[in-house]
């Protein structure tokens, strides 16, 4: 993407992003987020290795988000200014995880794939999807996973329109920023959640504290105090939505159990799909309440509907999200059913 030829017009360059943009973002990151459960499942088969596996991943993936956020500026204004010097930019950062990746693939292998994951392949996409339709739990988490792609993604959209208008000071939005850099770091303590209670059920909890954390952000609008508060507790719900690659194998627990055929591949793909239409829906959200509100971007003072509006999307609307994921989760019961399930699965694969 990166390296767009100099030589060709500026329709062809536009037609060169367009479409490198749109196999990275559409096609190669979804193959890698549709085969992330898939892989777990493969190469780690106790619950609790994935647990830790996940606990532990994620707050090394935030450093080095932040890493690469604090050299990138370093490097634009090294290499930046200078033709190809955003394909060294690239280069810089792809070559290591290339080679990360490739170790992952060479060094971390799945396991022997059994019998009726061999089956799975051999279905047709009818009966493919049929096997999927009768998997309700599959829904429930795509539908949890869409609705908390909307509440993270209009939270993100609004954070700086409502320092800017509503508090009045957009400098502080960088503190709040700053405050996310926390949420990874509290996922070393799921294992240990994990022992006396389900993920379903912390899961839940989560909700509820994210959805107060909006309220305390409702109630203090200009109060920092409260509006650090509040923001620390809707941080809690991000904290499970890491975990969603062991939801997504106890669906395909399920499917086995249920079908006598291992789906893997279809029901990471569900859930993709999910992130990505909550990632769209949530611009489309924004940009109609902002319009209907009467927001003027032109204007250094907005209208009491349009800062309404902000108000709302900033808190209330995250609010309500967070009471549907709630209802939404209590349906998911395959909790309670795993231990039985898993018992006659592994009697199945050892007959």
């Amino acid at each position: 993407m990166f390296s767009t030829p100099t030589n060709f017009s500026m329709t062809g360059k536009c037609i060169w992003v367009f479409v490198t943009y749109t196999m990275i973002c559409s096609v190669f990151q979804t193959f890698l987020n549709a085969s992330d459960a898939v892989y777990m499942a493969r190469a780690f088969t106790a619950q609790d290795t994935q647990t830790k596996i996940l606990s532990f991943a994620s707050p090394i993936q935030m450093i080095c988000s932040i890493a690469a956020g604090a050299t990138l500026p370093i490097m634009i204004n090294s290499f930046g200014r200078e033709p190809g010097g955003w394909t060294k930019i690239g280069l810089i950062f792809a070559v290591p995880y290339g080679i990360l990746g490739l170790a992952r693939f060479f060094f971390i292998k799945e396991l022997d794939i059994e019998e009726t994951q061999q089956e799975s392949s051999q279905q047709s996409l009818k009966s493919l999807l049929n096997i999927i339709r009768q998997n309700k739990y599959i829904f429930i988490i795509a539908v949890f996973t869409l609705v908390g792609g909307l509440i993270q993604n209009i939270g993100s959209a609004v954070t700086n329109y409502y320092f800017q208008y509503v508090y009045g000071d957009l400098n502080i939005a960088g503190l709040f920023g700053a405050l996310s850099i926390i949420s990874p770091f509290l996922l070393v303590i799921m294992p240990v959640l994990l022992k006396k209670n389900s993920l379903a059920k912390l899961t839940m909890f989560s909700c509820v504290i994210g959805a107060l954390g909006n309220l305390l952000k409702f109630v203090g609008k200009t109060s920092l105090p409260l509006l650090i508060v509040g923001n620390l507790l809707t941080m809690v719900p991000l904290m499970f939505s890491c975990m969603i690659n062991i939801f997504l194998i106890e669906c395909m627990d399920f499917g086995e159990w249920k079908n006598g055929v291992r789906v893997e591949g279809g029901l990471g793909s569900i859930n993709g799909f999910a992130s990505k239409l909550g990632t769209g829906l949530s611009s489309v959200i924004v940009g109609f309440v902002m319009q209907i509100a009467g927001y003027d971007g032109t204007l250094a003072q907005q209208s009491q509907s349009a800062n309404f509006a902000i108000i709302a999307l900033y808190s209330l609307i995250p609010l309500a999200l967070f009471v549907i994921q709630f209802l939404v989760m209590k349906q998911y019961d395959l909790d309670k059913k795993l231990p039985q399930i898993r018992a006659e699965l592994e009697e199945r694969h050892n007959a």
